[in-house]
């Protein structure tokens, strides 16, 4: 299976998905692990926080929260939407986000949320080509 490096560079505005996530009130950072779920066309694809090559995604904001992505994703494909991903900038519509705040060493809490419009879409580019660090 091909590996990809999809640039990203984008924000979408967040709505928190259930009642666990309206009542948090503490600070989400880099340190706090985000997992992204996307559309692409009719095919399902993850962005783990541990996929970046160069680069971050996370949820921030105190108010109004965004996920913000930014940076370089290694990531594997099927050779079909390889395919789709290299015949040029696609757009991918972001589904839930969903991130583990560690309130300490043994507190952690789920967060999920979902966009605030639908239709939010990230513009990606894909190479075959690994970048420089």
């Amino acid at each position: 299976m091909p590996v990809l490096y999809l640039t990203f560079d984008s924000e979408i505005s967040l709505e928190p998905a259930d009642e666990n996530t309206k009542k948090f009130t503490g600070k989400l950072d880099t340190s706090s692990w985000t997992i992204a779920n996307f559309l692409l066309e009719k095919n399902e694809l993850k962005i783990y926080h541990n996929e970046f090559f160069k680069g971050s995604h996370q949820v921030i904001g105190i108010k109004n929260k965004k996920y913000v992505i930014d940076g370089i994703v290694k990531m594997t494909v099927k050779p079909k939407i390889a395919e789709l991903l290299l015949s040029g900038n696609t757009n991918w519509a972001l589904t839930k986000v969903s991130v583990t705040h560690d309130m300490d060493n043994e507190n952690r809490v789920e967060l999920a949320y979902l966009p605030a419009k639908s239709g939010g879409l990230l513009k990606v580019s894909s190479t075959l080509d690994k970048p420089s660090k």
